[in-house]
């Protein structure tokens, strides 16, 4: 779509046709017609980059020295005073995007702070040496970044000066807003990343002994889930009229009828479906491929989305974004969101409502449909048999014949 299609009286385009940014309008428009917008979207977008252009040209800055810092200034230049619409961010977004993809401005460099390179480092360390998955890098990666930056803040980087009391007060401090299984992953992460100092010569082995042990007790709780007419209800309020809600059923079906982990469904490719042989491959942990049937279900909800939801896209990835851009899921909490949504229709308020609530669903009823532990396991694809046993606590009436009864004249 053209910016003529967008505004097509001369003295409107003529706002727009003035700042550096003006010569890039038209393809610009292009670019966001390519990528799914509609028409009163593009058409915001384009009004919203006609007057960032002016107020370009109003401070003498060229296309040349576009970054999203200048994108910045000038929002808060536009929002300040302004209390009943706040300008966001999207559009600008998409004119970088638009702007490095065609090579007409450069991708802006991280900034070789000491901190970054320390970072790029152990990044390094853990994709090469250690082979981890992107998720697990990120994650590693976001607590020594956060660790340090605390200590030193994101100019200096002193790690001699580093003590075992400022692991005790990091940790300290995090327990004021963390659970006990997140505090747990923070201090392995840590403790993983004073390691690879260690390796290096960086600080003394004390460092990594002063990592403290946080204590989650494994099976400390019944695993929640939903029931089967929970998910009947669950599944009844997909719109199946509506690409968003065939999209979803599909994602609600590959959740509870095969329990697959939400990053699993990102992960989820054209290639990966056999429908000839009736089967999908799924890339798990450890980058581990597995084969599992393509249920009749799930594959009449994911054709019906393939062929009458899914948007016009380039990308390989089955599930993609139902707004623009079409891209596909970023990460897994996208899944999780639509786990939460579904569950918000379905007017259900468990206290868990993220994607792996059906997962535990998923095993529950198969328990108690006459599986064993080992059958469950293998079908959810466990790596350790200890990770299926909390699933013994939810069947009740095998337990019960086993519980001892309770004492005498004891309080009840």
């Amino acid at each position: 779509m053209k910016i003529n299609s967008y505004y097509t009286r001369p003295w409107v385009l003529s706002r727009y046709s003035k700042g550096p940014i003006a010569p890039h309008l038209a393809p610009f428009s292009e670019f966001l017609a390519k990528r799914g917008y509609s028409y009163g979207t593009g058409q915001r977008y384009v009004r919203e980059v006609g007057h960032l252009s002016r107020w370009l040209d109003r401070q003498g800055i060229g296309i040349n020295s576009l970054t999203d810092g200048t994108v910045d200034i000038y929002l808060c230049s536009r929002n300040q005073g302004n209390t009943h619409l706040q300008v966001k961010r999207g559009p600008y977004l998409q004119l970088l995007n638009y702007l490095r993809q065609s090579g007409i401005i450069t991708t802006q460099k991280v900034v070789e702070t000491p901190l970054n390179q320390c970072i790029d480092r152990y990044q390094e360390h853990l994709t090469k040496n250690q082979g981890l998955a992107k998720e697990t890098i990120r994650g590693r990666t976001r607590v020594a970044r956060q660790f340090l930056s605390l200590q030193f803040g994101e100019d200096s980087l002193e790690l001699s000066h580093l003590l075992p009391r400022h692991i005790e007060q990091y940790f300290l401090n995090r327990s004021h807003h963390c659970k006990a299984t997140t505090l747990k992953t923070e201090a392995s992460a840590l403790r993983c990343f004073l390691r690879f100092l260690l390796f290096r010569g960086d600080i003394p082995s004390e460092l990594v002994d002063s990592v403290p042990t946080v204590p989650s007790w494994r099976h400390t709780i019944i695993p929640g889930f939903l029931t089967t007419e929970n998910i009947n209800l669950l599944i009844q309020h997909c719109d199946r009229d509506s690409p968003r809600g065939r999209r979803d059923l599909a994602i609600l079906l590959l959740l509870i009828r095969l329990g697959l982990r939400a990053i699993e469904i990102c992960r989820l490719t054209l290639d990966d479906i056999d429908w000839d042989a009736g089967f999908i491959k799924v890339l798990g942990k450890n980058s581990k491929r597995d084969r599992l049937p393509l249920l009749q279900d799930i594959g009449e909800a994911i054709s019906t989305y393939l062929c009458h939801g899914r948007p016009q896209c380039s990308t390989r990835y089955v599930f993609v974004r139902a707004i623009a851009p079409f891209e596909p899921f970023s990460s897994s909490c996208s899944v999780a969101n639509v786990v939460r949504s579904a569950l918000l229709r379905a007017n259900l308020n468990p206290p868990r409502k993220g994607s792996h609530l059906l997962r535990r669903s998923f095993a529950t009823m198969m328990l108690r449909g006459g599986a064993s532990l080992t059958e469950i396991g293998q079908i959810l694809r466990h790596q350790k048999a200890d990770t299926t046993a909390i699933y013994a606590k939810v069947d009740l009436g095998r337990l019960r014949p086993i519980s001892r009864p309770w004492p005498e004249g004891g309080n009840q």
